[in-house]
């Protein structure tokens, strides 16, 4: 299969034109896809580090900038791992309805070694090497590695589409009549945050000092709540940062049409949000990821990666 799809793309008779009702920009994105072999230009290492580590340690997409704002029934294309929005359900004449889940709660990831966050109360000794100020609230943290990064996300609820049966059958139909392109992604579900902080590391020796600008008590405190006024005081050889940034949707899953050759509509099968709820879910969730999603690499067709999981 995979030797003929490649001479259908080098003899121009390639099964994944563009639709009748594409765009212009549309039609040269693919047209650079047919002749630099389906890739645009690929993320930094650090960055590519993050966004396939936060897809193996969560079963979601991460947003790529970190604040950008997906929307359900966004459509668009995975290059190297990112998504970029083409359109949208609504655009496309199809329309959805969506749920909301009912509560919140913090969500915390970081990379597996190499990532030290050291809280200092006001008052306090500055820890080494930080610049902290003496007499105010804050957090020191630093990286060994390259690609080190730490996500921390308050106040999180996750919204869906409701019925993605109904919705996997119209993309189908649209499919048939020439108007849906077999590499669309359909955003189904995406995590909402109220703040976040999101952090990653360039190279090893990496490091920013967080400052609180607002009263607190003894104790810890999160980096990602926004109501702590938080500032960065000092940082040093990072990839990227997001500092208690206000409403975000950091997180999020797709649906697509599977297969080259068959018809179904595909969404990633795990419910992440539910699993938070209890220790030994979280657990056997996080397990049951891993071991579905063994051959995931951002180089490799994003439907790969997400349709490996059963």
């Amino acid at each position: 299969v995979f030797y003929l799809g490649f001479l259908f793309r080098k003899l121009g008779k390639n099964p994944r034109q563009p639709p009748k009702t594409a765009t212009a920009q549309d039609r040269a994105d693919h047209t650079i896809r047919h002749f630099v072999g389906g890739r645009l230009p690929m993320l930094s290492g650090s960055c590519r580090t993050y966004v396939r580590d936060m897809y193996t340690k969560s079963s979601y997409h991460p947003t790529w900038l970190p604040g950008n704002i997906i929307h359900l029934g966004d459509v668009g294309e995975f290059d190297g791992g990112v998504f970029h929005k083409k359109t949208t359900l609504a655009n496309l004449g199809i329309d959805f309805k969506t749920t909301e889940g009912e509560g919140s709660q913090d969500i915390d990831f970081h990379s597996d070694s190499g990532v030290h966050i050291r809280l200092k109360a006001a008052g306090d000794a500055v820890p080494k090497g930080s610049c902290l100020n003496p007499a105010s609230a804050g957090a020191a943290i630093s990286f060994d590695n390259s690609g080190g990064f730490v996500f921390k996300a308050h106040g999180c609820t996750t919204d869906r589409i409701e019925d993605l049966v109904d919705l996997g059958q119209r993309i189908i139909d649209k499919h048939h009549k020439g108007t849906w392109m077999r590499v669309w992604f359909v955003v189904t579900e995406l995590i909402r945050a109220k703040s976040a902080t999101i952090l990653v590391s360039h190279e090893g020796g990496a490091s920013m000092d967080v400052e609180v600008n607002a009263h607190i008590g003894a104790g810890d405190f999160s980096i990602a709540d926004a109501s702590l006024n938080l500032s960065v005081v000092h940082e040093d050889k990072m990839s990227a940062q997001i500092v208690a940034h206000g409403e975000s949707t950091p997180l999020f899953r797709t649906g697509y049409i599977k297969g080259f050759f068959s018809s179904g509509f595909k969404v990633k099968s795990y419910c992440f949000a539910s699993a938070l709820t209890d220790e030994g879910e979280d657990k056997l969730a996080f397990v049951e990821a891993k071991l579905a999603d063994t051959s995931i690499d951002v180089d490799d067709d994003p439907r790969t990666e997400v349709g490996a999981a059963t």
